[in-house]
Formats: structure tokens, C-alpha cells, sequence
């Protein structure tokens, strides 16, 4: 090999390093009393306009915190690439295990336990399968993805299915730049539901392609120890923080929401971030419209003020 065909193809190697970490971290870094009067909201960001569509739900007067049990990292990361049927050796990098030597890559976090697992080639767009007369119906792809995390073993009691979204892939051609959908394949989410209560964050994700082929997965499932018991706020006081900052929302100044659900339970912070933790929330459902673009999302507001927003 000659010095030039040495240095192309370290920096070669190099690359595909970037592209496992970037896939990884891509994923790593995304419903009582009534009350339908309006509420006014003045500030430089967020919403002008706060619209309560939803009743205030019964709540608790006291939520478990649960402690973050910590994850043993390259064990746990050996494990899963193991059930996964990874036998390439693991690599390591900043806190993290990945592979990408075989046709499917793999990343560990071991910030959260947060892992991901892709067939490259095929969620990159390359394969003329991934076309939409190709894919399952909604409902099969639901149970091809159970069924795949069930013979892995990485399957979750508390898993509850969510929704299923299509990811696209487009080309532009000719003077007009006129799109061509190239490339489709469909995301199975799994959120969580922990003693009674959604956990925002926790989720499974399996991406599937033409002919039912699973050609990746996402997961970030922490394990939680009970600590202590905490009074809690009402809705109504959760309501009164959140118009106070309207900034949580990610809208336009000018641009109205609609609160469509309120509901007491848990929210995690991102899986690159670190977490002692679990405390409780109220999550808040929303709609809006930006720009001719429905908008839909949560936002959390904590439950327990004496522990800090974090």
C-alpha cells in the first residue's frame, strides 16, 4: 500500500467513524375541571395567545421520585450488540461503544444506556426497495416490530405502542426543480408507561424498510429505583407556571396555541444528558399553526418546584 493509498484510506476510516457517532448522537440529541377561557400572554418569544381546549385532570397529591440506576457501560454495551448479532469488536470513543465494520452500525451511549442500530445502506436511501408499494401496512409494520424486539430480547414491559411516521427522501431535477420521492421507510414508536404514568423520553424506535425488512432501531429505556415520595402541585398551578413562560414553546411570536390535554407523569432529559432523577411533571398537549404548518408537541412543567426544573 503507498503512502497516498494509506493516508485515503485512514481518512476514509475516519469518516465512517464520523458517520456511526453522527447516526448515534443523531438519535441521542422527538393527552377534572374545565376551563375554556383564553389566556393572554405578553413577552418578546413564545405565543401571544394561550387557549385552554382541555380539563384539568385529578391528581395525586403525592408522585414517587425515582433514582437513575446507573448503567455498566461496556458490559451492557457488549450485551445488546451481542443479542443484536454483532460480533465485530467494539470500539471506544468519548464515553461511547460503536461498530461499523459489518453492514450494520452500532452506537452505545453510555451517558443513558441509549443505543442505536442501522443498516446503513439501506436508511441512507440506496435501496430502490424502500419505495411505498413496497412497505407493510401500518398495523404490520407494528407487528413486525414487536415481534423483532421480542426475539432480541430487548423488548420492555410498560412498551406501548404510539404512532407509526414515514420518513422521506426526495430528489430535485430539471429547471423547475421538480421533487421525485426516491426513498420512504417507516418509524415504529414505543413510548413508555412506568406505574401508571407516561415517561417522556424513554422510547423505542424500529425503522422499517421495504418488505418488511427491520433496517434499524433506536432505544433509551434508564432503570429506575423508588426514593421518596412529593407533594405535588395542582394542574391549575402547573397552568399558571406555564403561561408565565411561554417561551417553552418552540412558536413564533404572534402565533396562538392550544392546549388540547393536561395529565400528571414523568419526563426524562435527553439521552446524551446525564440524570440522578426521575421526577414527576404535567405534560401540556398543544396545537398550532406557523406559517400555514400545523404544529404539534408537549411541554413539561415540574411538579415538584422544591427539586428544580432539571
Amino acid at each position: 500500500m503507498t503512502i497516498m493509498n494509506r493516508i485515503v484510506y485512514q481518512i476514509s476510516a475516519g469518516i465512517c467513524v464520523l458517520v456511526v457517532i453522527a447516526l448515534g448522537l443523531s438519535y441521542i440529541n422527538p393527552l377534572i375541571t374545565e376551563n375554556s377561557q383564553p389566556s393572554l400572554v405578553l413577552g418578546p418569544g413564545g405565543p401571544t395567545e394561550i387557549i385552554l381546549n382541555a380539563e384539568f385532570p385529578a391528581h395525586p397529591a403525592k408522585m414517587m421520585v425515582y433514582t437513575v440506576v446507573p448503567q455498566n457501560t461496556r458490559e451492557d454495551a457488549k450485551k445488546i450488540a451481542k443479542s443484536l448479532g454483532i460480533t465485530e469488536e467494539l470500539k471506544e470513543m468519548d464515553n461511547s461503544y460503536f461498530t461499523n465494520e459489518g453492514k450494520w452500525t452500532f452506537y452505545y451511549g453510555s451517558v443513558s444506556g441509549a443505543f442505536s442500530y442501522h443498516w446503513f445502506e439501506r436508511e441512507s436511501g440506496r435501496d430502490p426497495i424502500d419505495m411505498p408499494e413496497y412497505l407493510p401496512k401500518e398495523e404490520d409494520a407494528v407487528i413486525i416490530a414487536e415481534q423483532f424486539l421480542k426475539s432480541k430480547g430487548i423488548w420492555e414491559e410498560g412498551a406501548e405502542y404510539r404512532r407509526t411516521i414515514c420518513q422521506h427522501g426526495y430528489t430535485l431535477w430539471g429547471a423547475n426543480n421538480t421533487k421525485q420521492l426516491v426513498h420512504q421507510t417507516m418509524d415504529v414508536y414505543f413510548g413508555r408507561v412506568f406505574n401508571g404514568y407516561n415517561v417522556a423520553g424513554d422510547r423505542i424506535v424500529v425503522s422499517i424498510g421495504g418488505n418488511g425488512d427491520v433496517i434499524g432501531l433506536f432505544k433509551v429505556w434508564r432503570t429506575y429505583s423508588p426514593d421518596k415520595e412529593y407533594a405535588i402541585i395542582s394542574p391549575e398551578e402547573a397552568y399558571q407556571k406555564l403561561i408565565e413562560d411561554s417561551s417553552k414553546f418552540p412558536v413564533s411570536k404572534d402565533v396562538p396555541v392550544s392546549i388540547t390535554r393536561v395529565y400528571p407523569g414523568y419526563a426524562t432529559l435527553t439521552p446524551s444528558e446525564s440524570m440522578d432523577f426521575l421526577k414527576p411533571v404535567y405534560s401540556f398537549d398543544y396545537e398550532a399553526v406557523q406559517e400555514g404548518t400545523p404544529v404539534t408537541g408537549t411541554v413539561f412543567i415540574p411538579a415538584v418546584p422544591e427539586l428544580g426544573e432539571a
